[in-house]
């Protein structure tokens, strides 16, 4: 099963579903003779923990709308932390869908930044920058994770970076390594 009775008796496992039987949220049995016990012990399981964010951004390249920090305040702001989850919970949006599987599944989602400006041109490339370090400082400053969900639109341009949605995911995966990334564009 992957997981030693030295794990098991620590009281954090991951959830194999033929030895953990949950009794109350993520509080379960788990039948320690799969490792070589013969009784079962309760334990507590461990939680996935995942990161969700959105830079979204429809670009147009042809637009004369210039696109500025008031542009990415005018539709939702940029939205922090727990506002992102009470600004998008039960919505029909990526972000929504995000929280909606982990309340299902009983993961733990850490919101870092919601970036989402209507349709205009190009962002300016400072902008995109600071809103991308912010990105990035959530996700490191978020502990033990055990991937991440992200909101990109997949037509975003910034000054510098004609595949704007491409650099968010480079950067992402630089600082994050082999971590799991999955990504949802609108196409």
């Amino acid at each position: 099963h992957g997981i030693t009775s030295r794990q098991a008796a620590g009281g954090e496992i991951a959830r194999p579903s033929s030895i953990f039987t949950p009794i109350n949220g993520n509080i379960g049995l788990v039948n320690v003779s799969s490792f070589g016990g013969y009784s079962t012990e309760l334990v507590k399981e461990r939680v996935m923990r995942i990161i969700i964010g959105a830079i979204s951004h429809e670009t147009s390249t042809f637009t004369p709308v210039p696109t500025t920090r008031e542009s990415y305040d005018e539709r939702f702001g940029l939205l922090r932390g727990a506002q992102i989850l009470e600004t998008f919970r039960d919505s029909n949006t990526p972000i929504g869908g995000f929280i909606a599987g982990a309340d299902a599944h009983g993961f733990e989602l850490i919101p870092t930044i919601l970036a989402e400006p209507h349709p205009s041109g190009p962002t300016p490339k400072p902008l995109f920058d600071e809103i991308l370090a912010e990105l990035l400082a959530g996700i490191r400053s978020a502990g033990a994770i055990d991937g991440i969900l992200l909101e990109l639109h997949g037509a975003m341009v910034a000054e510098g970076f004609p595949q704007a949605d491409g650099e968010v995911a480079r950067r992402v995966r630089a600082a994050m390594g082999d971590l799991p990334i999955a990504i949802t564009p609108d196409y």
